[in-house]
């Protein structure tokens, strides 16, 4: 895998022969294991994994972005206010990079700690995945075409990978660049959608659902629209 680092392919390994290696959702029970640990072994996460069922690298990321500050966190609709200040601390920190949504790095760390911790990892990244798309577009939220769901799974066929964890997002998004102005975290959380859609896809082997995909996006679609920079463009099958 000439796409992987080394370092990335032992941590792969190490999650996926864990014993304790888990997907999924975290529970309540979870949660409340996970916080009682903490309250007795403090940080040390090995010992951790073992009492709550989870690996620690998880433990230690449920912990610090969703259990330790929860007390402080809102959960309500996003006010006009917060919007502002979340958009304008990204900005600051990737020094006006953020908009390109590739290649800049936001240190989510510390966003959260600027605004307090009142909002979740995930509720931020996701609002301010919806507001790039937004300010990219002339106040137009784009959605995922029809030819754009063709592209992305030709592009995922190409790399003839056999499980999704071994899917490099950022080769896929920097090669359908013609095509695809989504983050790489938006353009997988779409593949996830369209393999959601294959019947029995959660008992399937990979290259089942690969293939289901493939099939029902074998040729692109005879009319597609999509907004790029605020324009509506046609594309017309030939």
């Amino acid at each position: 895998m000439p796409h992987r680092q080394p370092r990335t392919i032992r941590q792969h390994i190490r999650r996926q022969l864990s014993p304790y290696f888990r997907k999924g959702p975290w529970s309540d029970a979870e949660d409340q294991a996970l916080c009682k640990a903490v309250a007795e072994l403090g940080t040390k996460w090995t010992p951790i994994s073992i009492q709550v069922g989870r690996i620690a690298a998880d433990c230690a990321r449920r912990w610090e972005y969703d259990l330790r500050h929860k007390s402080a966190q809102h959960t309500g609709p996003w006010t006009l206010a917060e919007q502002e200040n979340l958009g304008k601390i990204v900005m600051e920190l990737t020094d006006g990079n953020a908009l390109s949504g590739l290649s800049c790095h936001i240190p989510w760390s510390k966003v959260l700690a600027r605004i307090n911790h009142r909002r979740t990892l995930d509720q931020c990244r996701n609002k301010w995945e919806r507001e790039r798309k937004r300010l990219r577009n002339n106040g137009v939220i784009p959605r995922w075409t029809d030819l754009q769901n063709y592209y992305l799974v030709q592009q995922v066929s190409k790399l003839d990978v056999d499980d999704i964890t071994s899917i490099n997002w950022r080769e896929v998004v920097t090669l359908g660049h013609e095509w695809n102005d989504w983050t790489l975290r938006e353009t997988r959380k779409r593949f996830v959608h369209l393999m959601s859609k294959v019947l029995g896809h959660a008992h399937l082997p990979f290259k089942d659902v690969m293939a289901a995909l493939v099939e029902k996006h074998a040729a692109p679609p005879a009319r597609a629209v999509w907004v790029t920079g605020g324009k509506v463009k046609i594309v017309k099958k030939h």
